[in-house]
């Protein structure tokens, strides 16, 4: 071997090695503060991320159709235009420091997430991989938590920090929970893994779904539900005519029933509960209960900061420094909506429109389709990866694209990472299914 290819080998293994291990130590990562506060650190995490965009630069240097192969997908396009989009908006952001600080953590989401992942998953063998990794230390969290909730006593309030220190609250950890709950199923019923694997799969699967149950998050049971219904229509092939009209009927008998539907719900005011079932009615209560209507007031917060700003939006991480100038007093929670700092819009899909304007949200749909398209595309040519695994990969975005409706991850570390490297997973089944796989030279 030449010293050059010695190189590109070394720095390939250095790559998957990097990807290995930032899988498995993401859910154990801790926040840690420097400068009195005013700067935050995810440790181990965010420091391998920076390594790994260090890597995928180094890469582009060291071989020439390095970026050729990173970008010759149209997803990579979709993710870089959303890169450089975020920048022009940061830069002419009304907190310009803010807004590029965030740009920063993006682009480690993505580079190392999604690009360098991209470079290094050449075969199925490394994704299922990457997928035990995270499901195994996801579960060795959950299982932890589990036995906490245990030991003190189940309560909606031990239950909210039940994860910690690892997830701060609930709805990120229930939200990355949810996320790889199919990957468990998946393992749990792959003809070609042991006895052994296969068992360890159904104690992961049981884990994680105790861990989504038990986390109190009304979001995450809902996004389960409808990750189970859609799983249903896949697996029963149900016919488009019928599940249109399925939903007419039940929206014409919701419609019907209104009034005592209402009715029952308003008689439900708590969100904090040790009831399943209060939570549950809680869950659509959105006239009386302090956390739907402070979650409207939200909403509304960001349509009116992306009306004003449609094109260029604010900057990135810059909401929860602005939000409050936009309540109206009719809207506003007692006691919660005067609440500044650390909290975002609540939902994914408003995040990006407020953040960098239109151009942001509608790249941001785009991938949001591109991920429908490839799962039905990798479905239909299983060549070399079976489609159970695009399946279980696409049911994990089912349940953050509903979660998405109620609250936004995808700048936290712990949901953004797992996010991108599905995305990432994706694409590469799609190459391999074509026989394009990327060759990386490392085994």
């Amino acid at each position: 071997m030449t010293k050059h290819a010695i190189k590109q080998e070394f720095l390939n293994r250095c790559s998957w090695i990097l990807i290995g291990v930032l899988a498995f130590v993401l859910p154990f990562s801790l926040n840690t503060t420097f400068a009195n506060g005013k700067l935050g650190l995810s440790i181990p995490s965010e420091p391998l991320m920076a390594l790994g965009c260090i890597l995928f630069g180094i890469g582009c240097i060291l071989q020439k159709d390095y970026l050729r192969k990173a970008f010759n997908h149209p997803v990579s396009w979709v993710l870089g235009l959303y890169l450089l989009w975020v920048l022009v908006s940061a830069l002419c952001s009304e907190l310009p420091v803010v807004a590029l600080k965030s740009w920063i953590v993006k682009v480690w989401f993505i580079l190392t997430g999604y690009f360098l992942t991209l470079m290094v998953l050449t075969d199925l063998k490394r994704i299922e991989r990457v997928l035990w990794l995270l499901v195994v230390a996801m579960s060795l969290v959950s299982f932890y938590g589990l036995i906490k909730l245990y030991i003190v006593g189940y309560s909606y309030e031990t239950a909210f920090y039940m994860t910690a220190p690892f997830f701060k609250e609930h709805t990120n950890y229930s939200a990355v929970t949810a996320f790889l709950l199919p990957i468990a199923a998946y393992f749990a019923i792959h003809k070609s893994a042991n006895k052994l694997q296969r068992y360890v799969a159904i104690a992961m699967t049981v884990v994680l779904l105790g861990g989504v149950i038990f986390s109190v998050c009304r979001a995450a049971w809902i996004s389960v539900v409808v990750m189970m219904g859609v799983f249903g229509l896949i697996y029963f092939k149900i016919k488009i005519r019928w599940l249109v009209s399925g939903i007419v009927v039940a929206m014409a008998l919701l419609f019907v029933f209104q009034k005592p539907i209402v009715t029952v719900l308003e008689r439900n005011t708590t969100d904090k509960s040790d009831n399943f079932s209060d939570l549950i009615v809680s869950s659509f209560n959105y006239r009386s209960s302090e956390s739907n209507l402070e979650r409207l007031n939200r909403w509304q917060c960001g349509l009116r900061m992306a009306a004003e700003r449609p094109i260029l939006g604010h900057g990135a991480g810059t909401y929860q420094f602005l939000y409050t100038a936009y309540q109206k007093p009719e809207e506003m929670v007692p006691n919660v909506s005067t609440m500044n700092g650390n909290s975002n819009v609540h939902q994914e899909y408003l995040m990006p429109l407020v953040d960098a304007g239109i151009p942001a949200f509608i790249l941001f749909l785009v991938l949001v389709f591109y991920i429908f398209r490839l799962t039905y595309h990798n479905c239909r040519t299983q060549t070399v990866v079976p489609s159970k695994l695009s399946i279980a990969l696409f049911l994990g975005f089912v349940t953050f694209f509903v979660h998405g409706f109620f609250n936004s991850f995808l700048e936290l570390d712990k949901s953004a990472i797992p996010f991108f490297t599905f995305v990432a997973m994706l694409v590469s089944v799609q190459r391999l299914n074509k026989g394009l796989s990327v060759e990386c030279g490392c085994q």
